[in-house]
């Protein structure tokens, strides 16, 4: 299949300006994994890996100084997580769509690969 290019200035701003209010989901996910064990990290693809789960407690209510104090145990898990996922996003654009239809490689082609490959991550850590 063709890749198609729009060439109108116009339309490609009213693209753009739909694309950005539609666009619903900020990609957060990926910035709230702990990572400092990164470097440490030797594994492959088909490894699986024990991740650290922190222990959950919930608050309790302190009635008065007559009634004793509860206390809470800490007990942490750990989840297996199989590194058997490779993302990637792949355009054909022939030379001739570079030299006379692509006004903009970063935004036409890059953006959206970037952007697949990021919501996959996104999908992936959910």
């Amino acid at each position: 299949m063709a890749n198609i290019f729009m060439t109108d200035k116009a339309a490609q701003t009213r693209v753009a300006s739909i694309a950005l209010s539609v666009l619903a989901r900020q990609l957060v996910l990926p910035s709230t994994v702990y990572r400092s064990a990164e470097a440490d990290f030797n594994g492959r693809t088909g490894d699986t890996i024990t991740i650290r789960k922190p222990a959950s407690l919930e608050s309790n209510t302190y009635a008065s100084r007559s009634s004793a104090i509860e206390v809470d145990e800490l007990t942490e898990t750990g989840v297996p997580v199989a590194i058997d996922t490779h993302l990637y996003s792949a355009v054909a654009v022939t030379d001739e769509q570079m030299e006379f239809e692509v006004d903009d490689f970063a935004a036409q082609v890059a953006a959206p690969q970037i952007r697949a490959v990021a919501e996959g991550a996104e999908n992936v850590l959910a």
